[in-house]
């Protein structure tokens, strides 16, 4: 599933990386002229991106978006699961926050194009990134999990980090932002333990 998300995710970053490259040199970019300079089919890149509006919302998120070499390509990153997946929590929550405008009208412009969808038309999900980040996070669990136990164990933090919980934890259960991230933090560490020790 992860191998999956990486192509999706490359797919994706080279999808806006030439929508970058056009807007640098002066062009609006459209989805097909993407596509082109991409070297993605057309219908590939409408499936990412169903109109030029989407492409242009999610270029800009893209550039402040955390990588896994922005993560863990320090000198000495954590050697605990437990440590990287918090890592990862902050760097997200982080860059959530940072551009918190800007992805909640992501998030509404999604929904809205999610709500129109026809039945039977393919849309593809959302950027990969969260996936690809914790398969590295919990590199120290291989061999110690088994294959199911590791996935359902990023399945679960993937929920727990991000801007949906930062939209949960403070518009819905109305924490400050301070006690939504000791949350947060409390939650990822519980279930790297719990898994680790099952």
């Amino acid at each position: 599933m992860v191998t999956r998300a990486r192509q999706k995710l490359r797919t994706r970053r080279a999808l806006l990386e030439a929508a970058r490259q056009m807007t640098r040199e002066g062009l609006t970019p459209t989805v097909p002229t993407v596509a082109e300079r991409a070297l993605v089919s057309r219908a590939t890149a409408y499936r990412y991106f169903p109109s030029r509006d989407a492409i242009l919302e999610e270029t800009e998120l893209d550039l402040d978006a955390p990588t896994e070499e922005s993560i863990f390509g320090d000198q000495e990153p954590p050697t605990s699961a437990e440590d990287r997946v918090s890592r990862v929590r902050e760097a997200l929550h982080d860059f959530s926050v940072r551009n918190e405008i800007q992805y909640r009208i992501f998030l509404r412009n999604w929904h809205d194009r999610k709500l129109r969808q026809e039945p039977g038309q393919e849309m593809e999900a959302r950027g990969a990134r969260r996936a690809v980040i914790l398969e590295r996070a919990l590199e120290p669990l291989t061999g110690k999990l088994d294959r199911e136990a590791l996935e359902r164990l990023r399945i679960a933090l993937a929920v727990m980090i991000g801007v949906e919980s930062v939209i949960v934890l403070e518009d819905v259960l109305g924490l400050d932002r301070e006690s939504a991230e000791e949350t947060m933090d409390w939650a990822v560490r519980a279930l790297v333990r719990a898994a680790a020790n099952d």
